[in-house]
């Protein structure tokens, strides 16, 4: 497996969606993972290079935002992906490389393990909120 394909149009959430907003720190696209940075309080994409960074909060679900602009964050509840992402359901994914989400299988050595979703079926996940794992051995 690989990181997850999102279709930015086919990203919908679900009507138990949860929601942040605030500024983005950068371009973010929906369907990206994000994480609020703790010193400029922006939302961010992930990435599992650091303990920090891989702090994911939720999912980008707003239109494609700019550095300083609103982005809203889904962090809770049922996300549809789309038929790109095509999320297995059962299966967890992850914090990968800049905002992406991976399956388990392709976190490498050192990477720092943040479960972000749980594929729930028909093109969607279900969003969980956990603290930043381990680093990956």
């Amino acid at each position: 497996m690989a990181a997850l394909t999102i279709t930015a149009a086919q990203v919908i959430p679900g009507s138990d969606a949860v929601f942040e907003e605030g500024p983005a720190s950068g371009a973010i696209t929906p369907g990206e993972q994000v994480y609020k940075n703790a010193s400029t309080l922006k939302w961010t994409p992930g990435v599992n290079t650091s303990e920090a960074a891989a702090a994911a909060r939720g999912i980008a679900v707003s239109e494609a935002a700019a550095d300083g602009q609103r982005v809203v964050v889904q962090v809770g509840g049922s996300l549809v992906l789309g038929a790109g992402a095509a999320p297995a359901a059962g299966t967890t994914y992850y914090v990968g490389g800049a905002g992406e989400l991976v399956p388990e299988g392709d976190l490498g050595t050192g990477a720092w393990v943040t479960p972000v979703c749980i594929g729930s079926g028909s093109n969607a996940v279900k969003i969980r909120t956990w603290a930043t794992g381990v680093q990956h051995a």
